[in-house]
């Protein structure tokens, strides 16, 4: 089957490497140009290339507009002209010959257009020149692509002004251009700057253009970048940078911002990329007059309402600003220009590293790594870094550096903002309460609404009970096993369609939880303002801080009158009638009662008649243009009023109608809406409707229900609590849904559109939900009406009786940690659905996993009974109750079978199945040795989870073959990492990606915190991201590290389904992973919130489909093995799988079940009757599992396979790899809607017929096999690393080493242990590429070793500038001292051993004020030390969890996540420390007594250093600790004196000169929880 595959263009990513050179002074020269040549040069490592290494996926350069060059390069055009008298275009024309002999081509037509445009804007064009390039140096993507490359030369009119006004006019040229068709690019336009770019690798921009290598060429500025694609379809236009900018990140708003742009008549082009649309804004603000700096200000703002450290002139600013420019939100380091300025700036929430030097001739080097530049220590005078929502900006004709102060304070005071908010914005807690009262139902109304609307019993038992009673959304557990909506036939809502994307690898999720400082919920409704022109009136808005409005909130809006913010309710009601006759149905003859399956008879509306949603629609938006046209700016959709008359239109789709219709008319910033619904009641349906354009929300009847729960006693709270808590619930998790995919306001987050729609007809989403991706089309208009009339037939038509459903787990409680009583559908009169947990009820949802089918398959795999276990997977495969997406598919018919003895072995076969990723600490000890002896006997794999693993178990039949490395990195040392043969980093997971994990206190036993390195009883809790992942090359880097750590293993890289998951694929095969995997959105063991659960995420069918089809189509799928899990149940899911591309496959749910689980979804409680999910020891001994349990699972699996193959004819597994020419749709489908599903895309073959496989033939690639692929791979990748060439010949051939390791053959000469003096003596230069230095060193110590070295047996020194990842992972013994500086990651893994970092004694600067080291430093250390003489970036020591580490500053962030060890920090800290501390203790110098503004206090108190009530609480006394000295001080006392001895800090010096005097000025930081676990432990 040919056709269109799953893979679309708007998935593209790209990261990047940025780096710029300026001189302050504004001096040009040729030296410019060469240094920002080689910055680009030394970024290889964050440019992308192509499969075949030849064709890099884009580098570019951004450049002053050399005068003295091309007055010599086009005399003949340029003639006596001076600088800035003309203006250059550089044009990518197409590349193509003439149609026909003498026909013009397209390049010259293209010329000539813009030659007539430049004649009608009454400008005079100079003249063509073809740009000189050596195309030889491409590689072959690249030249295929190639354009014709032109500069074209325009005059200044004499009566027009340099710079910038002539710029105006250049932009109107391009932009009536571009008005045509789309055939020519122009990288640059303009009389002060010009772009060379194009897809090279980053030797080739310096090679290709020949103008570049001239010496005539000067600039005083130069801005490079390198691009790290996702993809590499060809693309020359998409490399960097665009016309002002370059940048490095992702706007994950920019669906919602580049509409708002247009409705503010912007010019944007929204075929560009996220960059490019940004780089269209700021074009647009600074050619109508905003200055280019403001308009960075304006659309990437810093944080600032909750900033308590930020001057309230500042706060105005950005408050007024923020009135009418929502954030363009994501992670970004911007570098900007327009030829005179360059600018920098940071995101809001720092996720992208940004380094820079200033030296003593004036001049700015700036990158996203220190030492691009190998610049002498002695010429450089400031070493510092862009922080978080920080700018720098150099003005080279003011020959200036204007810090972010200045330019604040600057813009803060051009205007009286604080003025024009007071006397404008309205608040809606200053609106007086109208003297009306909130409409309320009757008793009968209400009992009716509830099924109109579509509620079941569980809406009130398991979503709007627990968040009005704990304020937080429930969670669930086990994932999620009914029916996709477009399968089911319980008539779900609109909602249950679509999708929620999440962030993986291109950008990180943001952590809502602790980095709240970040998150902003407050909108603002109304007209919005005049961006162009600054005055009061323009915020005059109404700010709502939670747009989830209560009724009375709703009252105070309705009431207002005043211009700009006038309010029409216009009603969202349909006459049943009408919608009854629009399909000729009948009510009077319909059956009383309607049934599972049963259709309200409408047939799909005609071609040639409009449906009675359409023309409702139609009319909304009449009424809508209307009530603008009365002067009416704000709206409230209304679905109150459904009776037995009337139906209201869905919600969801009024809402993303009406936007879409604001969108078109460009009404978009003029009309703010409401919604006041019935229908929505839970965190997914409100997120959905802000997603989608509302400004607030008004879930009327889930208010009243709360009222009417706590009337019936049923819950004990009052009224307005409930109603918040309840409110509070659902923002709090539409932050958490927005979070995850990197947004951090609400009001970027309307209008964004992060969903994918699943089973909804093309024609509906392109008019309705434009630019939302669908790729399974389904229902129409005519089946959304159909659901519509039959939820208010249930309602209106003809009661249904009451089912006495039997909830399987009604005893247990839905969510948390406090029992809630189950709402007795006697008492709420609605029908329970069980579309989470199974019922045992007819008209209940169908569930995948029954009581019927667990009995089967514990008694085939407990009774070895494969006849047993065909009945389960009858049931598993039962084709009258399908549930998945390859329910629909059958294998093709006619194929020739074969002998099943000439298949493939089950012994084979089973080498390609793993267990799923069950944490030590979710799952019991028992349960999760039972999965690794299992696996290893059947030489298959199990996987650790992310909760460490017992070291007794590594080396030993239980040993895990994989180790998983999440975001929490609990126990993940060099040891853990050595005993893997594959190593996974768990990007997301299956029932809650793009969150992290959480593991309650209660759960946290003493040996569960001993191995994930914490404290018993305290909870742990994953970051949402990695936070050493925040870009493509940041995973890169980090597969790098770990292929450092193990050179034996494969690396795994876990993704979960969704829209683009394929083009995230691509960039994680291009950064090196060995395997990836996807997993589907159903799978999931682990606790999750219930939005999370049932509607983030994709059917694996669809992910692994679009991973494996897109792989292909860049060339890329020979490089990695492709893995599939989630809820794989039968043989016959294993084959869909292998057909669809998958290679391996990972087993979970199943296993589990075998070895006892019965379903009950409580694994989050500890309550686990089975022994399964607990670590209860009372519940641990009833554990029935045993390793036989889960072989015969798995060779039954393998069995099945073998007769599915041999039936079509099939030899071996890796025959069966992307053979959809194997599939087809079944031909009788199990459910009413199947012929509205068209999920060919699932089963295109791109042309070429590469989707056959052909290349890929050998044995299964499991055990030792892959092993020594991986390992082959990575020794040659690895062979000329430092550690390799220079560091390895330390150590000595030695005997058999712990753990059945051996060691490396390279190791041959004699042992040498190094003492301080000779190491500083003797030191080895190092280089930004030299990375991840003494990881290899390291691991082979700890393989002959392990921890019995003492400190500094090995010590190792190193000079000059250090690559990323400096120290990670290293062991006990081992000391590394740099002189110079790092970059990213230092010390990350720290497992014992010692890092010291101090500056060059040639670098005059203090040590104290400035960098020294980037983010992220020691992240995840679990033991060791380290003395960084000098300032740490931001998120110094996340999750440390016992190392000791002192330095001398850090950004912002620091501490997050600690669960153990000792920090101190002997200078200023960034805002938001210590947030979600949880274990260790922290010494803060705190001389400016502002600490408390800084630190967040949610989880940790800050004391006096010599408190005693706190004193080193239950530790013995230290040998160090003088009589009658606090234990605290002496402590502190001690590392101070150790840090001077390592580094010869003056600033420790000076601290313990004057030592009494400083004890006041430092703060002692400890978590409120640990303090708590060690008091108990001193009274005990």
């Amino acid at each position: 089957m040919n056709g269109q595959t799953l893979y679309e263009p708007c998935f593209e990513h790209d990261n990047c490497g940025i780096g710029a050179v300026v001189s302050i002074d504004g001096i040009k020269s040729h030296r410019v140009v060469e240094n920002a040549l080689s910055i680009v040069e030394k970024l290889e490592h964050r440019a992308g290339k192509d499969a075949s290494g030849e064709t890099g996926d884009g580098v570019g350069i951004l450049l002053q507009i050399s005068h003295e060059f091309f007055k010599k390069a086009v005399p003949e055009l340029l003639g006596d002209k001076e600088e800035r008298d003309y203006g250059i275009g550089m044009f990518f024309f197409p590349n193509d010959s003439a149609v026909s002999t003498g026909s013009t081509s397209a390049c010259e037509a293209e010329k000539k257009r813009f030659e007539k445009i430049c004649a009608e804007q009454n400008l005079h064009f100079l003249g063509w020149r073809k740009v000189p390039v050596n195309e030889s140096v491409l590689g072959k993507k690249a030249r295929d692509c190639m354009p014709e490359i032109w500069q074209g030369f325009i005059a200044r009119p004499e009566n027009c002004e340099k710079g910038l006004e002539f710029d105006k006019l250049l932009y109107k040229v391009r932009i009536a251009f571009e008005k045509g068709e789309k055939k020519t690019y122009i990288c640059s336009l303009s009389s002060r700057t010009i772009v060379y770019k194009g897809m090279f690798l980053v030797q080739q921009l310096r090679t290709f253009y020949r103008d570049l290598q001239s010496g005539d060429y000067v600039s005083s500025l130069g801005i490079v970048h390198s691009r790290f694609s996702t993809n590499t379809n060809p693309s020359w236009q998409r490399a960097h940078p665009n016309r002002f900018i370059a940048h490095n990140g992702e706007i994950n708003t920019i669906r919602g911002n580049a509409d708002r742009m247009i409705a503010r008549n912007g010019e944007i082009d929204t075929t560009g990329s996220d960059s490019a649309m940004l780089d269209n804004t700021l074009e647009y603000f600074v050619m109508n007059g905003m200055a280019l700096p403001l308009a960075v200000l304006v659309c990437i703002p810093q944080v600032w309402r909750h900033d308590d450290t930020l001057s309230e002139e500042k706060k105005d600013f950005y408050h007024y600003w923020a009135t009418m420019m929502e954030p363009w939100d994501g992670p970004a380091a911007i570098l900007f220009s327009d030829g005179d300025i360059v600018g920098a700036t940071l995101d809001r929430n720092g996720l992208r590293p940004s380094r820079y030097y200033i030296t003593r001739d004036n001049m700015l080097i700036l990158s996203s790594e220190v030492g691009v530049l190998e610049i002498p220590e002695s010429e450089i005078v400031k070493k510092s870094r862009l922080m978080p929502g920080k700018m720098l900006l150099v003005d080279t004709k003011a020959k200036k550096l204007i810090s972010d102060d200045e330019i604040k304070d600057f813009y803060a005071k051009e205007h009286p903002y604080g003025e024009w908010l007071s006397q404008n914005l309205i608040q809606l807690a200053s609106l007086k309460i109208p003297n009306h009262k909130i409409p309320v139902s009757s008793q009968d109304e209400r009992d009716k609404l509830y099924k109109a609307f579509g509620w079941s019993l569980e809406d009130v038992n398991e979503m709007i009970l627990p968040m009005a009673k704990n304020g937080v959304e429930p969670t669930g557990a086990m994932g999620v096993d009914t029916p996709l909506a477009v399968m089911s036939e319980k008539h779900p809502p609109l909602f249950s369609y679509f999708k929620q994307l999440f962030a993986q690898v291109t950008n990180p999720p943001i952590d809502s939880l602790r980095e709240k400082i970040v998150t902003d919920t407050t909108v603002y409704l109304g007209k919005d303002g005049d961006l162009l022109h600054p005055k009061g009136k323009n915020c005059q808005v109404l700010e709502i801080h939670n747009p989830i409005l209560t009724g009375t909130d709703l009252l105070k809006i309705a009431a207002i009158d005043k211009p700009g913010l006038r309010v029409k309710k216009i009603s969202l009601l349909i006459d049943v009638e009408d919608a009854k006759m629009s399909h000729g149905f009948d009510f009077a003859n319909a059956k009383s009662e309607l049934k599972e399956g049963d259709s309200v008879g409408i047939p799909n509306p005609c071609d040639n008649k409009k449906s009675v949603l359409a023309s409702a629609l139609d009319l909304l938006f009449e009424q809508i243009n209307n009530a603008y046209n009365d002067g009416y700016h704000i709206i409230i959709l209304s679905d109150r009023g459904v009776d037995e008359n009337h139906i209201a239109i869905p919600s969801l789709l009024a809402v993303s109608a009406v936007e879409q219709y604001l969108i078109r008319t460009k009404k978009r910033t003029e009309i703010s809406v409401i919604l006041e619904s019935g229908e929505v009641r839970d965190v997914h349906q409100a997120a959905m409707c802000l997603g989608y354009g509302a400004r607030a929300i008004n879930p009327y009847l889930a208010h009243e229900c709360i009222a009417e729960l706590i009337d019936k006693k049923l819950l004990d709270k009052d009224y307005h609590t409930a109603i918040d808590d309840y409110n509070n619930a659902l923002m709090n998790g539409i932050v958490k849904i927005a979070a995850k995919m990197g947004i951090s306001t609400i009001q970027s987050y309307q209008s964004a559109q992060i969903f994918e729609a699943v089973g909804i007809k093309k024609s509906v989403v392109d008019k309705y939900f434009t630019n939302t991706v669908s790729r399974i089309e389904g229902i129409g208009l005519g089946e959304i009406e159909e659901d519509m009339l039959f939820h208010h037939k249930k309602a209106y038509g003809g009661s249904l009786p009451l089912a006495q459903a039997a909830d399987a787990s009604s005893a247990t409680p839905s969510s948390g940690d406090t029992p809630q009583r189950p709402v007795d559908n006697r008492l709420i009169k609605l029908d329970p659905l069980g579309n989470h947990k199974f019922k045992f009820h007819e008209n209940c949802e169908h569930h995948l996993i029954t009581p019927q089918l667990v009995s089967l398959l514990q008694e085939a795999t407990q009774k070895g009974d494969y006849a047993k276990f065909k009945e389960y997977t009858a049931l598993v495969d039962d084709p009258h109750h399908p549930h998945t997406l390859r329910a629909l598919f059958d294998f093709k018919k006619g194929t020739k079978s074969i002998p099943l003895s000439e298949v493939e072995s089950v012994d084979s076969i089973v080498r390609r199945f793993k267990t799923g990723a069950m944490s030590y600490g979710s799952i019991s000890e028992e349960a999760h040795s039972c999965l690794a002896i299992a696996m290893n006997r059947l030489h298959g794999k199990s996987n650790s989870g992310e909760g460490g693993e017992n070291p007794a178990r590594l080396g030993t039949e239980s040993n895990s073959a994989i180790k998983q490395v999440a975001s929490g990195r609990f126990g993940v040392t060099e040891e853990y990492l050595l005993s893997a043969q594959e190593i996974q980093i768990k990007l997301a997971q299956g029932a809650k990606p793009g969150e992290g994990g959480h593991l309650p206190g209660k759960k946290v036993y003493p040996w569960i915190a001993a191995t994930r390195y914490s404290t018993p009883g305290v909870s742990l809790i994953s970051p949402p991201p990695h936070h050493d992942i925040y870009s493509i090359e940041d995973l890169a880097q980090l597969i790098y590290d770990l292929k450092n750590a193990n050179r034996k293993a494969r690396i795994s890289v876990k993704l979960v389904a969704e829209a683009g998951v394929g083009t995230i694929a691509a960039g994680v095969a291009k950064a090196g992973a060995h395997v990836i995997l996807i997993s589907g959105h159903d799978g999931g063991t682990g606790a999750a919130p219930m939005s999370s659960i049932h509607h983030a995420g994709l059917p694996w069918e669809m992910g692994l489909a679009e991973t494996h089809q897109t792989l292909i189509q860049n060339g890329l799928r020979e490089k990695v093995k492709l893995e599939t899990d989630g809820k794989l149940m039968s043989g016959r899911d294993v084959v869909i799988a292998a057909l669809l591309g998958a290679e391996e496959f990972g087993f979970a749910t199943a296993p589990l079940i075998a070895l006892g689980c019965k379903m009950l979804r409580v694994c989050n409680l500890d309550t686990c009757p089975f022994g399964v999910a607990t670590q209860n020891e009372k519940n641990r001994a009833k554990f029935p599992g045993k390793p036989e349990y889960v072989e015969n699972f798995m060779r039954y699996i393998a069995q099945e396979v073998r007769e599915i193959m041999a039936a079509l004819g099939i030899h071996t597994v890796q025959e069966l790899c992307g053979r959809t020419d194997l599939l087809t749709l079944k031909e009788t489908q199990g459910f009413s809607r199947a012929k509205l599903i068209d999920v060919s895309r699932i089963l295109s073959r791109t042309e070429n017929g590469m989707l056959k496989m052909e290349n890929y033939t050998g044995d299964a690639p499991a055990g030792e096999t892959a092993a020594l692929e991986a390992s082959v791979l990575n020794e040659r990748e690895l062979s000329k690393t430092l550690d390799v060439k220079e560091l390895l010949p330390l150590l000595a051939e030695t005997k058999k080493l712990s753990h059945g390791f051996e060691m490396s053959n390279d190791i041959s000469s004699n042992t040498l242990f190094l003492d301080f003096a000779l190491a500083k003596s003797n030191p080895c230069d190092i280089k930004c590429t030299d990375r991840t230095v003494g990881t290899i060193l390291g691991s082979e110590i700890q393989k002959r070793f392990g921890s019995s070295l003492a400190d500094d047996s090995v010590c190792v020194h190193c000079e000059g500038g250090a690559g990323q990842s400096f120290g990670a992972f290293i062991p006990k013994g081992l000391t590394l001292l740099l002189t110079g500086d790092a970059n990213d990651s230092v010390g990350k893994g720290l497992s014992g051993g010692k890092i010291i970092v101090t500056p060059s004694r040639e670098f005059a600067g203090a040590a104290s004020e400035n960098i020294i080291i980037g983010n992220v430093a020691f992240f995840g250390a679990t033991s060791g030390k380290a003395f960084v003489n000098g300032v740490a970036g931001e998120r110094f020591c996340v999750r440390n969890s016992g190392a000791t580490v002192v330095c001398e500053g850090a950004g912002d962030h620091a501490l997050e996540y600690m669960t153990g060890g000792t920090v101190a920090i002997l200078g200023r800290t960034g805002k938001n420390l210590a947030a979600g501390m949880s274990g260790g203790i922290a010494y803060i110098l705190d001389e400016e007594h502002d600490l408390y503004k800084r630190l967040n206090k949610e989880l940790v108190t800050m004391y006096d250093l010599d408190d005693e009530t706190t004193a080193l609480l239950g530790e013995k006394k230290p040998a160090f600790v003088h009589d009658g000295e606090n234990p605290d001080v002496a402590n502190l006392r001690a590392l101070l004196e150790e840090h001077v001895q390592a580094t010869d800090s003056e600033k420790a010096k000076k601290i313990l000169a004057d030592w009494k005097q400083y004890i006041p000025r430092f703060k002692k930081i400890i978590p409120n929880d640990y303090l708590r676990v060690l008091s108990s432990l001193a009274l005990a």
